[in-house]
C-alpha cells in the first residue's frame, strides 16, 4: 500500500527494531477513531483520522509482506520440464 516491496520490508525491518512493535499477525488492528464531518485536516479529529490511516495502511503492509509474499521455485529444471511434457505424447 505505501511503497515498493524493498521499501514496504525495510519499514517493516525498521518497525521491528522499535520496542513497542507487535507482531501484527498475533494481535488485533486498532478501531478507526469516532467518525466526525470535518475535514479541515487542521483539528484534532482530523489529525486522529490522518494518524490511524497511516498506521493501518504500515499495518497491512507488514501482514502482507509476513503472509503473502512468495518465492516460488521448482527443484526441476527448466529443459527437464520440456522434456517430460514432450515425452507424453
Amino acid at each position: 500500500m505505501t511503497g515498493t516491496m524493498d521499501e514496504v520490508k525495510e519499514q517493516v525491518h525498521e518497525n521491528i527494531k522499535a520496542e513497542e512493535c507487535q507482531d501484527p499477525t498475533q494481535t488485533l488492528p486498532d478501531p478507526p477513531p469516532e467518525f466526525t464531518d470535518c475535514d479541515c485536516e487542521k483539528c484534532e479529529s482530523c489529525e486522529n483520522i490522518a494518524n490511524w490511516w497511516e498506521i493501518f495502511k504500515n499495518t497491512v503492509d507488514d501482514l502482507v509482506l509476513r503472509s503473502n509474499v512468495h518465492q516460488c521455485r521448482t527443484s526441476i529444471p527448466a529443459g527437464e520440464k520440456k522434456s517430460k511434457k514432450e515425452r507424453r505424447g
